[in-house]
């Protein structure tokens, strides 16, 4: 899943948190420790584990503490990993085209009834909401015209 073979990925806690995204790490180590001090934390969430390549990809973690100890702590916890990265794939992809389709509808609304006077600025302030929604420093329109040459 990971790209790993046999001894390639030490087998160790320190080995596992060194491959968390920066990004995650803090709530996923939160949320472990949770779970391995009480067992009503559910143990199931997704995140990021960098590949054998140096890549992210998406895992859901679900686990469970087996074996406690006479003071109740933690001393083995199962669990496993599954490869969700095509559906968090797909799941930004469609979370950019609800929120393009919300910009559109934004746009063509704000365009009913728009005093002729202020359609320039109207549109330069969907150029720059267009700009932002796909990450670009600035959107552009041209008035193209075939019966020129």
């Amino acid at each position: 899943m990971l790209g790993y073979e046999g001894d390639d990925f030490p087998n160790n806690m320190k080995s596992w948190e060194m491959s968390i995204h920066p990004e995650g790490k803090d709530w996923v180590m939160d949320a472990l420790n949770l779970r391995l001090e009480d067992n009503s934390f559910i143990y199931a969430f997704d995140y990021r584990l960098q590949t054998k390549s140096g890549e992210w990809k998406w895992i859901a973690a679900y686990g469970k503490v087996v074996v406690r100890d006479e003071t109740g702590k933690s001393v083995r916890m199962v669990g496993t990993h599954k490869d969700i990265n095509d559906r968090k794939t797909a799941e930004v992809i469609l979370q950019q085209q609800l929120e393009l389709e919300k910009l559109v509808s934004s746009i063509s609304t704000s365009f009913i009834n728009l005093n002729p006077e202020k359609i320039d600025s109207s549109i330069q302030t969907a150029l720059k909401q267009l700009a932002e929604l796909i990450g670009a420093e600035h959107s552009y329109m041209f008035l193209v015209n075939q019966d020129e040459t």
